[in-house]
């Protein structure tokens, strides 16, 4: 993160923390974490939502069975270690990123000179000062790379998922810098919505209303293609 342009300086930007490395630390996450709300809500209701419409009952078990061994204290083991090999969950959050992007599209730029694209359907001719940018949309429904992408498939292969994931600004397995467009907080964004996803599992909620998301919507692309109602939410620890 310090490597990124607005966080170079922590000293300028949060001038009132404490001057110790978890100070700094904590208002820098939390300042993460406000900029990446509207993402974050976003992606959390597309959770509910697939965790609801697109999975079968064993599958719902499994992630639930994976949650409560994630929160279950074991000895010589860190949470965060146990959130590392949470791979049912991982696989369902990058499914739901891959499906339910918050962007159609992504990192965008003019051309510098004249050159010839090749791409897998022809080559294009591009000159100088058009505008390009990748269409996030697309590159996650590749049907040579994904089988039946337009479906969440519990068995995709994650590391696939992560290199054609492109909805933070560069592929998911890239580190950020300050030059490559990545967003820093990527890895932070997705451990929390595993966390969501983990506590999701162990609510009884009653949703009455339609959880479709049939992408038709500019402005619910994310999430359902009506405003998400619940009736009945009961956290059971």
């Amino acid at each position: 993160m310090k490597q990124t342009p607005t966080v170079q300086n922590l000293d300028k930007i949060l001038p009132e923390t404490t001057q110790t490395m978890e100070g700094e630390t904590f208002e820098l996450m939390y300042n993460v974490q406000l900029n990446c709300t509207p993402v974050l809500s976003w992606l959390m209701i597309s959770c509910i939502a697939r965790f609801t419409d697109s999975l079968t009952e064993d599958e719902r078990q499994s992630l639930r069975d994976e949650a409560t061994l994630l929160f279950r204290e074991e000895s010589g083991s860190t949470f965060e270690e146990r959130l590392s090999k949470s791979e049912k969950i991982d696989t369902f959050i990058l499914e739901i990123i891959r499906l339910n992007t918050p962007h159609l599209a992504g990192t965008y730029g003019r051309a510098r000179k004249d050159f010839v694209m090749e791409s897998k359907t022809g080559r294009y001719q591009i000159h100088k000062d058009d505008l390009l940018c990748t269409f996030v949309y697309a590159i996650h429904r590749d049907e040579e790379v994904f089988e039946d992408p337009f479906k969440l498939k519990m068995t995709r292969d994650r590391k696939i998922i992560e290199n054609q994931n492109v909805c933070f600004g560069s592929p998911l397995v890239m580190e950020p810098t300050a030059n490559n467009h990545k967003c820093p907080a990527a890895r932070v964004m997705i451990n929390v919505l595993k966390m969501f996803l983990a506590h999701f599992t162990r609510c009884d909620v009653n949703i009455t209303s339609d959880v479709t998301c049939s992408y038709t919507s500019s402005e619910r692309l994310a999430c359902t293609d009506e405003p998400l109602v619940v009736e009945k939410f009961v956290y059971k620890e």
